[in-house]
């Protein structure tokens, strides 16, 4: 068999797995997920919302109960589950691919699109929504979330960039749409099961 051969027959294999959208908070995960399980007849998991539904709990109050050492465990364990769910569009939280091992089994079991946005308009759109976010709900300007972002983002952009693909965030949602769906096994829309 020849190099050729077994890289097609990987390329083949991905394209029977998930599809896991990864980026820093605000780079759109949840709304183009939902949108592109809308697009491929897929189910779309939130792994945050999901989280939350599962703990009876917000992320603020998870944070608060058990930490941050708490929830990526509990990340964790659902990343484990998802493994056996059929092919999805995941929506992952921004830290989920960068902490336990995360990214190691994403990249075992789906293909990993990172969402790219500049801080500029993480923060622009981060600001409008800082109370939802325990990492953020403590920063009372702009100019400290900024550096937040500015020091959290630098610390994870090299998971991220493990990622199988880059898109860039900045685009309005019908444009990332379209990127996403010319990226090789996206818009195949034959999944099999696992």
């Amino acid at each position: 068999m020849t190099i050729v051969s077994d890289k097609n027959k990987i390329s083949q294999q991905k394209k029977k797995k998930h599809i896991f959208l990864l980026g820093y908070m605000g780079s759109g995960k949840s709304i183009l997920g939902g949108r592109l399980a809308q697009i491929l007849d897929k189910d779309c998991i939130d792994t945050d919302d999901t989280i939350e539904a599962r703990a009876g709990m917000t992320i603020t109050e998870i944070f608060s109960k058990v930490g941050e050492a708490g929830f990526r465990n509990l990340e964790k364990q659902f990343l484990e589950e998802l493994v056996a769910h059929p092919p999805s569009i995941i929506s992952t939280g921004g830290g989920m691919p960068c902490y336990n091992e995360g990214l190691g089994l994403m990249k075992a079991t789906g293909i990993l699109i990172y969402l790219e946005a500049s801080i500029d308009v993480l923060v622009d759109r981060l600001w409008q929504e800082k109370h939802k976010r325990p990492l953020l709900s403590h920063l009372n300007d702009k100019a400290t979330l900024f550096e937040f972002v500015n020091r959290h983002l630098s610390e994870r952009q090299a998971c991220y960039q493990k990622s199988d693909y880059t898109v860039n965030a900045h685009l309005d949602a019908d444009q990332l749409i379209e990127k996403l769906m010319l990226i090789p096994g996206v818009a195949e829309n034959t999944y099999p099961g696992l």
